[in-house]
């Protein structure tokens, strides 16, 4: 991208944008909030249609909570240039997170999304398991093609399913444009998520589009080798918490936490503190957390019949 990136004041926090290019002369783009130096780093994949200025929501939380929030604009979104071919897997952000995370001499982490931003905090977690401590999923999405989601009953599946499937386009519009006429009505959080989907979508909305693709047409929870553990935050009034209460009893890696709200509620108003506790708690006991995951998959491992070995070094999806 040509010139350095201008501030931008967001939920009352200047944001400052860093740009680096990536092998394949791509521009990542990527904002910091909260404590500029910590020995806590929190890795904040934002939701699909946002961008990096996401966690800005979190920056005074941090801030106290004594914890560095890194957020990058992922392929296509805000600053960051888009895929160089069609062909495009969750891991494409995780690769750009590595090159972040080695600019900022960054060698361990927490990874954590909400909504759609949850399936790459995963992904980056597969990727790089030795530096990463836990992940924290904040209103995840649904994976349609786990077990899981097929415990969810028949009505809740057909009714996501069209709206996931082939209305995903107009849900998507009639989504920001809620956002919008409450933003018009004076409310200051639908403001805000105003100026994160225009600054998400100055590339236009195709890698927003894309995405809802990635996490709801692909798998990415069921058997898979986790070399920490999960925890999900997930709103009372969320859609998909039938399907997370659901992964969470059928799976060894994941804890769920319900708290107050919605889908959106999440993210902009009451889970920053949590998130950062359980940041915390991740970071001050990583050895108890590696000493849980074999015998968590191991545990998965037997439900499902999978045979592994070297789960310890797992770092590809």
């Amino acid at each position: 991208m040509p010139g350095p990136v201008p501030p931008v004041l967001i939920a009352g926090v200047e944001a400052i944008t860093r740009t680096v290019r990536s092998e394949d002369g791509r521009e990542i783009a990527w904002c910091e909030f909260g404590a500029s130096r910590a020995d806590c780093v929190v890795l904040w994949f934002h939701s699909g249609g946002s961008c990096r200025l996401e966690a800005a929501l979190g920056h005074a939380v941090a801030m106290q909570a004594g914890v560095k929030i890194v957020c990058i604009d992922r392929p296509g979104v805000g600053y960051t240039s888009p895929w160089k071919t069609s062909a495009c897997d969750l891991s494409d952000p995780a690769r750009d997170a590595a090159v972040v995370l080695r600019v900022l001499g960054i060698k361990r982490h927490i990874t954590a999304g909400f909504s759609a931003g949850a399936p790459h905090a995963l992904a980056a977690l597969r990727a790089a398991p030795e530096a990463t401590l836990g992940t924290v999923l904040v209103n995840m999405t649904a994976d349609r093609m786990s077990h899981a989601w097929k415990r969810q009953s028949m009505l809740m599946r057909a009714f996501a399913g069209v709206l996931l499937g082939p209305l995903r386009k107009s849900v998507l519009k009639a989504g920001v444009n809620a956002v919008r006429r409450d933003a018009a009505r004076g409310s200051t959080s639908a403001r805000t998520l105003v100026a994160l989907l225009e600054e998400g979508g100055r590339q236009g909305t195709a890698a927003a589009e894309r995405e809802i693709g990635l996490c709801y047409d692909h798998a990415w929870v069921e058997g898979d080798l986790f070399a920490r553990h999960a925890l999900a935050l997930h709103g009372e009034r969320d859609p998909n918490l039938g399907f997370v209460r659901k992964l969470a009893e059928s799976t060894a890696w994941l804890s769920l936490e319900t708290v107050p709200g919605g889908h959106v509620d999440g993210v902009a108003f009451g889970v920053w503190k949590r998130v950062c506790e359980a940041a915390r708690g991740f970071s001050a006991s990583p050895n108890a957390a590696a000493d849980e995951a074999p015998r968590a998959t191991e545990q998965q491992n037997k439900k499902t019949g999978v045979t592994v070995s070297n789960i310890n070094n797992e770092s590809t999806i």
